[in-house]
């Protein structure tokens, strides 16, 4: 297709709605926090070495997971960044990634920071800074900001913790006033 008839086709609309779901099923394999990862010095078992920082000793399925926070380790990364770079500044594609990362990777992190996150350990909380920080990097639009979403859920997350860790000492902000 011509680039005209590319776009008239509406393509680049579609496009992130149909690889949505694919990046979504990846995201099943993500462990970005380590809850399910042994120290990354600790060998793995049964082979005697040391465990790859991208791939973790256990299985889920048909996927080993992914306990990196760079995106950059996901398959699809790779393919579609690849294939939005083709065409260089006149790409109509040239937002697929940032946009794929906000409809699909935003919410996923929101839910683990919500749920899963343990505010006092300190490894975990190092992953949720390299995650808020890799999130950053594809927050594209500066006027509703898809980020602010994040920070929001982090800072509700801290206070629950504080709240639950140190009820004595932690005083919300609201019931000072």
């Amino acid at each position: 297709l011509a680039a005209g008839e590319y776009k008239q086709a509406f393509v680049p609309l579609a496009l992130p709605e149909a690889l949505s779901l694919h990046v979504e099923h990846s995201l099943l394999w993500w462990d970005p926090l380590r809850l399910c990862a042994p120290p990354p010095d600790s060998p793995a078992e049964g082979d005697g070495g040391s465990v790859g920082s991208s791939q973790l000793p256990v299985s889920w399925g048909p996927r080993r997971p992914v306990a990196e926070v760079q995106l950059e380790h996901f398959e699809w990364f790779e393919a579609l960044s690849g294939f939005t770079e083709l065409q260089g500044d006149d790409d109509p594609d040239a937002e697929l990634v940032p946009q794929l990362v906000q409809r699909c990777v935003f919410p996923e992190v929101a839910r683990r920071l919500r749920d899963c996150w343990d505010v006092a350990s300190s490894g975990q909380s190092q992953c949720v800074a390299a995650l808020l920080d890799e999130c950053l990097l594809f927050d594209t639009d500066e006027s509703s900001s898809a980020f602010s979403g994040l920070q929001i859920e982090a800072l509700q997350r801290l206070e629950r913790g504080l709240a639950d860790l140190a009820p004595e000492v932690f005083v919300a902000a609201p019931e000072l006033d």
